[in-house]
């Protein structure tokens, strides 16, 4: 990461001179601001009926649009939606129980000192809708 941030950095301070070093007409640059004054006189100075009712449904499906994420984002949704995760161990009737998990494992010990066990996992994802 840090030599990607380093390459980065390198490249933007070699384009910063490269520009510098060019004369004012002859760099590159986004005219925004011709085109910000063009859709707004666009937008506000229609030449005909058909361009209003066409201004006037984009403003309203913009406002619409971001009522609609704007719902979305504040209002939860119904219903519990979880996940859930077991760890499992069996026990002497076979049942599977949150119990009698091995409590130490030694790095380096040989497996002949090891109680062998089986451990289940349960996994379920709920999503409003019922599992079994």
């Amino acid at each position: 990461m840090v030599e990607v941030a380093g390459f980065t950095l390198g490249a933007t301070a070699i384009a910063a001179r490269r520009r510098a070093a060019l004369s004012v007409d002859e760099r590159f640059s986004v005219p925004y601001q011709a085109w910000i004054e063009a859709g707004r006189s666009e937008l506000l100075q229609p030449e005909t009926r058909g361009d209003s009712a066409l201004n006037i449904l984009l403003v309203v499906s913009v406002l619409l649009a971001l009522g609609s994420v704007s719902y979305a984002v504040a209002v939860p949704p119904d219903g519990e939606q979880f996940s859930e995760l077991y760890l499992l161990t069996e026990d002497d009737d076979g049942e599977l129980v949150a119990d009698n998990y091995p409590s130490e494992l030694v790095a380096g010990e040989s497996t002949a000192q090891l109680w062998y066990r089986n451990l289940y996992s349960h996994i379920q994802f709920i999503c409003g809708e019922p599992t079994n």
